[in-house]
């Protein structure tokens, strides 16, 4: 019943965190809002996010583009659209631009600062890496991701002990089960 009054706002969060088998119809759904409402950047963004987690990379692009395109204020699909380019290596000049926006427009989010942090990992740019990725995990402590993002560029500067530390450290909290071979074979060997 709910579903034919049309979209409520306040389930769009909600909606970004479900890693369901088949997310199908949970995008159709998304979809025949959007065309009831085609100036929603939250629809845009929410399904974006919903897309991404169902692999459907491509949708997920274009709706995160397009919710960017409504509102470059944006700083949910700034910082994950950026995010997941630099994560990839792709659009990277791009990506730094997306970050810093969203970085600008919620400065005190330590995921948005590991964004950031990690697009400059990824341009090389160790020391810029290192600078954000200690502010993300100042306001984001107990993060495991940020955490590994930390020690790999900790090692790309030299401070390898700090390095080792903080994979254990995010190891110690829990990473994600994909991510702990990883770890255990960079406090082994580095990187």
């Amino acid at each position: 019943e709910w579903q034919k009054r049309g979209p409520n706002s306040a389930l769009f969060p909600l909606f970004t965190q479900l890693n369901i088998p088949d997310a199908s119809p949970s995008l159709r759904l998304l979809e025949s809002w959007i065309k009831q409402d085609e100036e929603n950047v939250s629809l845009y963004s929410t399904l974006g996010q919903v897309a991404f987690n169902s692999g459907d990379d491509v949708l997920a692009e274009k709706a995160l583009l397009k919710a960017i395109e409504l509102n470059p204020n944006d700083a949910i699909a700034l910082n994950y659209l950026g995010y997941w380019w630099a994560d990839e290596n792709r659009h990277l000049e791009k990506a730094i631009t997306f970050i810093q926006k969203a970085v600008q427009l919620q400065p005190y989010s330590g995921y948005y600062a590991d964004s950031l942090g990690w697009v400059y990992y990824r341009q090389g740019a160790f020391d810029n890496a290192v600078l954000w990725l200690e502010k993300a995990i100042q306001l984001t402590p107990t993060d495991a991701i940020i955490s590994e993002h930390l020690g790999d560029a900790y090692w790309q500067t030299g401070r390898f002990a700090e390095a080792r530390f903080k994979w254990q450290y995010a190891l110690d909290m829990g990473i994600e089960e994909s991510r702990i071979e990883g770890l255990k074979a960079k406090l082994d060997k580095g990187l």
